[in-house]
């Protein structure tokens, strides 16, 4: 139960700070909720804690790979600090004193931090970190999509002796940056956030620093400088606002580059659109529909893209915006008009790759609109061709019509000239072969030879055999037609 204690209120806050304990005990909540999908388990075998050290000698740096070698390196450093600072007045300044920095990553870009629950909560007990780093801490580890990613935070803290002196500054931040990618995905840019942690102590001039997901240009930069030289080392660690001008420092670069490469994306469809055309009676026309639909998706994808990274420059520039206030507030007058040169013109930076973003974002608008525009013009010729279509059918139907109701006049013609025929014919026969003849002596009576009537007695006993069969067929044919539409076979539908 104890590992869950954090070091809120600490022994000499103010009373005004006690006020706030309803938001630090909530920071403590939903820092409690969030740490299982934040923080690997101490089982998993990924747990990896980069530790750096500067002091006037140089840079020393270690690797910690699991909780013990946490522990003993915060107790060790603990015992370092206790022994180095026997100060014999307040403001006593320590012969070597050193700065901390705690390097964390996730085991990938969505992925849970690389060391366990129990090791941050100790990092942080160790640095007495303030809440509000604990809230943007909960904006990192495993989550399905880039949630927290479209928030940005700059937070401080000053903190005072008893004598009411400014004895520390804490501050905290969350930067946006962009990284390019080697593996599969669609397009290799992707934005990242890195949280930046600093607790300055203005007696000593060193900080305890916690860099979350930190971009290689800040790690490498960092280096560079506690390597160079004692000036550049001093002029990082030993001031305020040292490692905040290195991270604002770094970045534009790859936001240029980027930009250049949804530059090149969006004229390549532009040229692309060029080729395109509404006529839908060429060859290959399936492939030309379905490149401009894919066209169209691509489009869609870069300019959501865009979006974001105008949005995510916005906030770079408005936590610079707030660096240069903590600065006049905070920082002496000599150091503070070198910064605020320097963010001024790192803000202007991300104005003109703004300016340049926005730039991207409209034309990729108009190329969208003239895609829907292409995609409707092409429907309308398709929708024209189908009505020609069924215009052509419904006058062949008709003239089909037409055609057999004049064959249908023509079979009754027939039907009346056979029913006109086929008596006066049978007659004729009849009278020629002499089974009816007329009897001049008996007053023209016409008299029928008995030849008649064997013919009558032979004919129709095979009619009636003829017309039984066909009767026959009808019923089987009209009972296979009754089976096949019987209304007791079961019938699918879909319900919905």
């Amino acid at each position: 139960m104890g590992e869950k204690l954090l070091p809120w209120p600490e022994a000499h806050v103010s009373p005004s700070t006690l006020a706030l304990q309803q938001p630090i005990e909530e920071a403590q909540s939903a820092f409690d909720k969030a740490a299982p999908r934040i923080f690997s388990p101490a089982t998993s075998g990924y747990f990896r804690v980069q530790v750096g050290e500067v002091d006037d000698t140089g840079l020393r740096s270690c690797v910690l790979e699991n909780d013990c070698a946490v522990a003993e390196y915060l107790n060790t450093s603990h015992d370092i600090d206790k022994t180095e600072s026997p100060v014999s007045f307040p403001g006593a300044v320590p012969s070597s004193p050193k700065s901390t920095f705690f390097l964390l990553n996730p085991t990938f870009g969505w992925g849970r931090l690389m060391l366990s629950e129990t090791s941050m909560r100790s990092i942080l007990r160790h640095v007495h970190a303030f809440p509000a780093f604990l809230k943007h801490l909960t904006a990192f580890g495993e989550k399905g999509f880039a949630r927290d990613e479209g928030f940005a935070a700059y937070d401080i803290q000053e903190h005072f002796n008893g004598l009411h002196e400014r004895q520390g500054l804490e501050t905290c931040f969350l930067w946006k940056y962009i990284q390019h990618d080697d593996g599969t995905a669609q397009h290799p840019w992707t934005i990242r956030q890195a949280l930046v942690y600093q607790n300055f102590s203005c007696t000593t001039q060193t900080s305890t620093n916690i860099l979350i997901r930190a971009p290689l240009q800040v790690t490498n930069l960092l280096k560079h400088n506690f390597n160079t030289s004692a000036e550049s080392r001093a002029s990082t660690v030993a001031e305020w606002l040292g490692v905040q001008k290195v991270c604002i420092s770094c970045g534009t670069e790859e936001w240029r580059q980027a930009l250049n490469y949804y530059d090149e994306q969006i004229t390549k469809l532009f040229d692309e659109l060029v080729m395109f055309s509404i006529e839908t009676e060429t060859a290959g026309d399936s492939k030309k529909v379905q490149q401009c639909v894919s066209s169209m998706k691509e489009l869609t994808h870069l300019v959501d893209q865009l979006l974001r990274i105008s949005h995510m420059l916005g906030l770079n520039s408005r936590i610079i915006h707030s660096m240069m206030d903590a600065a006049r507030r905070y920082e002496s007058a000599e150091r503070r008009d070198a910064f605020l040169i320097f963010a001024e013109t790192v803000q202007l930076q991300y104005d003109f790759l703004r300016q340049l973003t926005e730039s991207l974002l409209a034309r990729g608008n108009n190329l969208s609109r003239q895609l829907r525009d292409i995609i409707a013009f092409r429907n309308s010729e398709l929708n024209n061709r189908i009505a020609n279509a069924t215009s052509t059918s419904t006058g062949a139907v008709v003239e089909l019509t037409l055609k057999s109701s004049h064959e249908a006049r023509i079979v009754k013609v027939l039907t009346v000239v056979a029913l006109i025929y086929v008596p006066a014919s049978f007659a004729a026969d009849f009278l020629q072969m002499g089974y009816v003849s007329v009897d001049e002596d008996r007053n023209f009576h016409i008299v029928a030879s008995m030849d008649v009537w064997l013919w009558v007695i032979i004919a129709f006993p095979l009619i009636l055999l003829a017309l039984s069969v066909l009767f026959i067929c009808e019923i089987l044919g009209r009972r296979k037609v009754g089976r096949a539409a019987n209304p007791n076979t079961t019938v699918f539908t879909n319900i919905v």
